[in-house]
């Protein structure tokens, strides 16, 4: 009876440990969402370039590695130590940060509503994304007049909805000549009717900012739903944390 318990006892042992190391094996990215560096202290979402600089820094002290959005398309992901750099909405402050990019071989990922570029003081000009695409970087589409892509705007008018889907892409490929295969929904707001024009006006992918690791590989059933933790003031410790606890091995936190 003591043999069989103590046998018991290594099977539920080998398990648990089975499964662990299964968990910690996993190939995941974590995809940060990041808007502009301009260091406006009242702005949730935006940082200082200095600030910037101290996540990149932290970051890759973790040991983590920058990845790109060419790697998760072609299935690039080795282990658990992966991160996505994604900025939205085409702010000029990028400016002040890109030969960070340059520093640490990051090729984000820049959500573009074209309406804004070259248009206004605020936002980046085609010549900017021109060299930033040269430079590594891939664009997405990001709305054209960055309105929430939902049932609601489906209901008020499909062709304002439709623009907001359709346009961006083949607006974008044409002035850049430039393969756009990913979307980000703006405000992280999205529908069934969404998903289904995203899948009809041909992106491979969608962006969402619900906060969790993506794990690899991308599969039919996700890749219009694909997670995003998007990076605020408040928010950045709890993210750093969760970075710190997967460089070690230890189970993911809940948001």
């Amino acid at each position: 009876m003591k043999k069989f318990v103590i046998l018991i006892a290594l099977i539920a042992f080998t398990t648990v440990f089975s499964h662990q190391t299964h968990a910690v094996s996993k190939n995941l990215v974590y995809i940060l969402c990041y808007h502009s560096f301009l260091g406006t202290i009242n702005a949730s979402t935006d940082f200082s370039p200095d600030t910037f600089k101290t996540h990149i820094e932290d970051i890759y002290k973790l040991g983590y590695k920058f990845v790109s959005l060419e790697d998760i398309k072609n299935n690039r992901i080795e282990g658990s130590l992966n991160v996505l750099i994604t900025i939205d909405d085409g702010n000029r402050s990028i400016r002040n940060i890109y030969g960070l990019f340059e520093e640490y071989n990051i090729k984000p990922v820049l959500f573009i509503y074209p309406a804004v570029i070259s248009r206004m003081r605020y936002a980046l000009t085609y010549s900017d994304l021109s060299n930033y695409i040269h430079k590594g970087a891939s664009i997405g589409g990001h709305g054209w007049f960055h309105e929430k892509v939902n049932m609601e705007l489906y209901l008020e008018g499909e062709n304002r909805f439709k623009k907001e889907i359709y346009n961006p892409k083949t607006h974008l490929q044409n002035r850049l000549n430039v393969g756009v295969s990913a979307y980000a929904y703006p405000f992280g707001i999205y529908s069934d009717i969404t998903v289904e024009h995203i899948e009809k006006a041909g992106y491979k992918f969608a962006f969402t900012i619900e906060p969790y690791p993506l794990e690899m590989p991308v599969s039919d059933e996700n890749r219009f739903t694909l997670p995003r933790f998007m990076v605020t003031k408040g928010k950045w410790s709890g993210i750093y944390n969760e970075l710190k606890e997967n460089s070690r091995g230890k189970k993911q936190s809940v948001w």
